[in-house]
């Protein structure tokens, strides 16, 4: 029989925690495949749980999972007979309700894998009940628990498929374990953030103390009930001969090594990396269309939330100046906050979460910077960019800032005053005014050196400024006619994209020797908005003019591919962890939501 080296999966919950929702179901569909296989054959497991399932990682890293302890296994139509009189077989917490009755059939393994996934990716059991008979009951009679209650993080979209995989009545289940995993593969795919990280401390005080339902943290990994010690010592399987013993595989009397999930080969199903921003997920070649949010007003910018959870959006029509907040697991606006001005750009500080929204306060004649509390819901002050508004025009002649990485600096740009403001949030107020060669448009900090990019919209360059010292560089020459309108700098720091709004292309720049290496034609005549993939593998870019979003292959500086977007496309952002672009489209009055993972 073969050697598994790694640890189960009971022992990875108790160690790490729960799992993020990709790596969760990836694992679960391994499992799935591997029950599908034994129900074809005619046989049920009985006792799917998690210190049934071994994780392994391969050379490369990737992990791969087996089913093993097929010691109670029967085939279908029979019973329990010749274990042990009047037995109920199976573990408690993951037992179907007929399993009680000593009915099992294969669906009796999809309500178990179902509790396993509850287990993954809430860090719980379903049902944690202090003794066996309420556990029954709960098993059989109470209301079936939800992700959403117990891991937030997850969000509510997975819910409705373990509910069916964790039916009641096995009539009311999926048919197959494969049919199951798909349901939840197709969603985890749109899921993208992981739960939070919890330390060893956390988990073992959580396993000492019942669950208490008054806070989302304090369920987090919640597993009171009384079950045998569990070790944490960190130990290899090669050491462990129990792992060995139990891996062993019975059908119908016929010794085999363990069941391998996947498709019988020698390399199972990858699973796929947990993306995070940190560890970003590896971007795509076609961004794909999740879905379409109508919105309040004529959405001018859009940001993403520091854990993506939240989108934030302005309005500037003059009937309905406001910052509004999108939840975009729900897909939909959850408020709408006045603003005593026209609203233009938002960013979202690295450090705080917090919002920031530049506006024109025409009641003072100053363009300001607004602050949004994300825990208070609300703005809590406004902060003086220095420069006076345009009271004849109304117009917010503040346009795309940047929040410096410990969310104590923001550079403004002022297009009419030809500066960029250097606001000090501590100190509530500017700190210097750098002085531009003519209409700075857009900022862009660079992540691992002192120098901000600036496209120069009336004078087709791109302008360097030195943060530390908050004095201008340098000018790079882009064009006559190519009007820069955005900037962004990749996440290694070493190039510069900008958005030439009149010639239909995007510069690439590279910054360490501050030149043009070359120029991407993206299909469209008015590229306005530009922005890296989290992993920097691609830029994509949104063109106004024909409504679509191009997607720069940074490696050739090639586009390889173009999708539509609404009416009146102007804005992109991309989520922290690389998932998701959203992107703000005026005529339209929408947020489209795309997919961007690979």
């Amino acid at each position: 029989m073969r050697l598994v080296e790694g640890m189960n999966l009971e022992e990875m919950l108790n160690r790490s925690g729960p799992l993020p929702a990709r790596r969760a179901v990836d694992i679960i569909s391994q499992v799935a495949s591997a029950l599908t296989a034994a129900h074809e054959a005619g046989l049920i497991h009985r006792d799917v749980k998690p210190s049934n399932i071994l994780i392994t990682t391969g050379t490369d890293g990737r992990d791969f999972a087996y089913l093993a302890d097929f010691g109670i296994t029967r085939s279908a139509g029979t019973d329990a007979t010749g274990l042990t009189t009047g037995m109920i077989v199976g573990t408690a917490d993951y037992m179907a309700p007929e399993q009680f009755r000593s009915e099992a059939e294969h669906r009796s393994d999809i309500y178990g894998l179902g509790c396993v996934l509850f287990r993954c990716l809430t860090g719980s059991v379903p049902f944690p009940k202090p003794d066996l008979p309420p556990l029954i009951w709960a098993h059989c009679q109470d209301e079936r628990p939800k992700v959403s209650d117990r891991a937030p993080w997850v969000g509510t979209q997975l819910d409705g498929v373990i509910r069916k995989a964790m039916a009641i009545k096995a009539d009311d289940r999926f048919n197959s374990a494969v049919e199951f995993a798909a349901s939840a593969q197709a969603i985890a795919d749109c899921l993208e953030f992981p739960p939070p990280k919890r330390s060893f401390t956390q988990t073992l005080r959580t396993r000492l103390k019942p669950p208490q339902r008054k806070q989302p943290s304090e369920r987090l990994g919640a597993d009171f009930m009384s079950r045998p010690t569990v070790s944490y010592s960190r130990r290899r399987a090669t050491h462990l001969g129990i792992a060995i013993a139990t891996a062993a595989v019975l059908l119908l009397g016929a010794g085999l090594a363990a069941l391998t999930l996947g498709d019988g080969s020698s390399e199972a199903n990858p699973i796929a990396t947990v993306p995070s921003p940190e560890r970003p997920a590896v971007s795509t070649a076609l961004p794909r269309q999740l879905n379409t949010l109508t919105v309040p007003g004529r959405p001018e910018t859009v940001a993403v939330g520091k854990d993506g959870t939240r989108a934030y959006m302005t309005t500037s029509d003059n009937n309905s100046p406001a910052l509004h907040v999108i939840d975009t697991d729900a897909n939909r606006v959850i408020s709408s906050t006045p603003i005593a001005g026209l609203p233009r750009f938002v960013a979202v500080s690295p450090a705080t979460g917090n919002a920031f929204v530049s506006y024109n306060d025409l009641a003072s004649d100053r363009l300001m910077l607004a602050e949004y509390d994300v825990a208070q819901q609300r703005f809590v002050r406004s902060i003086p960019t220095g420069q006076p508004a345009d009271r004849k025009s109304g117009q917010t002649w503040l346009f795309v800032f940047a929040i410096s990485p410990d969310g104590k600096r923001i550079y403004v740009p002022h297009h009419t005053q030809s500066s960029v403001s250097v606001v000090d949030v501590d100190a509530n107020g500017p700190i210097a005014q750098i002085p531009m060669p003519k209409h700075p448009h857009s900022v862009a900090l660079s992540p691992n050196s002192p120098f901000a990019y600036v496209a120069a919209h009336m004078s087709g360059e791109a302008n360097v400024i030195d943060t530390r010292t908050n004095t201008f560089v340098t000018s790079i020459p882009i064009g006559s006619g190519t009007a820069p309108h955005d900037v962004d700098v990749s996440p290694d720091g070493r190039r510069a994209h900008v958005a030439n709004f009149e010639d239909g292309s995007v510069s690439v720049i590279d910054t360490s020797t501050n030149q043009i290496v070359t120029r991407v034609p993206v299909g469209g005549q008015h590229p306005q908005s530009v922005v890296f993939a989290a992993d920097g593998r691609r830029s994509y870019v949104v063109d106004n003019s024909n409504d679509t979003i191009s997607t720069i292959d940074n490696g050739t500086n090639q586009i390889t591919g173009t999708v539509q977007v609404n009416r009146g496309a102007s804005m992109i952002a991309v989520s922290p962890d690389g998932t998701r672009a959203y992107v703000a489209s005026r005529d339209s009055s929408t947020i489209t939501t795309f997919l961007t993972a690979a």
